[in-house]
C-alpha cells in the first residue's frame, strides 16, 4: 500500500454527504470531472455540504468558449449517457451562487491544456503499438480520435481550460 496514511472512496458525487458522513474538508479539489457531471448544480451543492464552514473549491477543468458557435464537443445529460459540459464562465457564477459557494477567482489555462493535450496526443503516437498491444486496436483509435477532437477544438477557440475558485459562503 503507497499512501497508507489516505483513505479512497469511490462513489458519485451526489453521494458525498452520506459517503464521509461527519468528516468536513478544508479544500475539495476536482480535476477534469465537473465536466462529466449530470446534473453540475446538484453536485457543487453536495460538496458544500462536505466542506467545512471555510472551505475552499478548486475547479480544474474545460471551459466553454465557443459562444453563439456550437462547441462539437459539448454533450448534455438529455442526449448522452456521457455528458460532456465545460464550464460556462457566463454562467459559473451564478450556480456557484446558488449552491452556497462564492466565486474567489478564474484562472485561465487554456495555453496549458492545448500544450498538455498536443503532448499527450504525441505520446499516444509514439507508444501506438504499446497501446495497441496493450488495450487493442479499437482503444487506441477511440483515444485518438477524442484527444483529436479536442486539439481540434481548443485551437480553434471553442474550448479551454480554466480554474474556477471559490468559498463556502457564509451562512
Amino acid at each position: 500500500q503507497k499512501y497508507p496514511d489516505i483513505d479512497f472512496y469511490a462513489d458519485t458525487v451526489n453521494n458525498a454527504a452520506s459517503v464521509f458522513e461527519t468528516k468536513r474538508f478544508d479544500i475539495i479539489c476536482l480535476f477534469n470531472s465537473f465536466y462529466g457531471f449530470r446534473n453540475q448544480a446538484q453536485a457543487l451543492r453536495a460538496l458544500q455540504a462536505v466542506a467545512k464552514e471555510e472551505g475552499q473549491l478548486a475547479i480544474f477543468d474545460y471551459s466553454d468558449l465557443s459562444g453563439d458557435t456550437a462547441n462539437p464537443l459539448i454533450r448534455t445529460t438529455n442526449t448522452s449517457s456521457h455528458p460532456f459540459v465545460p464550464i460556462d464562465l457566463n454562467t459559473i457564477e451564478a450556480m456557484l451562487t446558488s449552491t452556497g459557494w462564492t466565486l474567489s477567482s478564474i484562472v485561465d489555462l487554456s495555453n496549458e491544456y492545448a500544450a498538455w493535450y498536443q503532448d499527450l496526443m504525441s505520446k499516444l503516437v509514439e507508444n501506438k503499438a504499446e497501446v495497441q498491444q496493450t488495450f487493442g486496436t479499437a482503444h487506441f483509435d477511440s483515444a485518438h480520435q477524442t484527444y483529436a477532437r479536442i486539439i481540434d477544438a481548443i485551437n480553434k477557440g471553442l474550448l479551454g481550460g480554466v480554474i474556477i475558485y471559490a468559498a463556502k459562503s457564509a451562512r
